[in-house]
């Protein structure tokens, strides 16, 4: 039986975190099915789709109160990394490269570069501040009744 793949890349770290992988979009969002979590962070890859994406559940969070986070995925230059570089600079917390063995599940041989940024977006994420789940579902309730804070 394999490892999970966070298990064998850093497992100091796996019981610090609740990871939740949803559906590409915003209704998980939309209907507040997030609102007493520390944070939401997504998965934005450099292409059209893909940052239309993260700017829709950008804009909910901003509107909800819930902070909210980019991990680029398969980085490469074109416009739509530029964009995601220069328009969400302060939500970035890293990015993980291409490597033909992750897409493999092959994870016994997962590039040393490819674990150095999951260990830093680990770290970033290790770093955020926490939110208080009962004030946060609060701050949801508000928003959602027309009320914002």
């Amino acid at each position: 039986m394999e490892q999970p793949l966070l298990e064998l890349i850093i497992p100091h770290q796996i019981q610090r975190f609740v990871v939740i992988d949803s559906v590409a979009g915003v209704d998980m969002i939309n209907y507040g099915l997030y609102a007493g979590i520390d944070a939401v962070i997504g998965v934005v890859e450099p292409h059209r789709n893909s940052v239309k994406v993260f700017e829709q559940i950008a804009d909910i969070c901003r509107r909800t109160m819930i902070p909210y986070y980019a991990v680029i995925n398969k980085p490469n230059t074109n416009i739509f990394y530029e964009e995601i570089k220069n328009k969400f600079r302060d939500k970035i917390l890293g990015e993980i490269p291409l490597d033909d063995n992750l897409m493999n599940y092959d994870f016994t041989k997962i590039n040393d570069d490819t674990i150095k940024a999951m260990e830093n977006v680990l770290e970033n994420i290790s770093k955020l501040n926490k939110r208080s789940g009962l004030s946060s579902i609060k701050d949801f309730q508000q928003v959602k009744a027309g009320n914002p804070s």
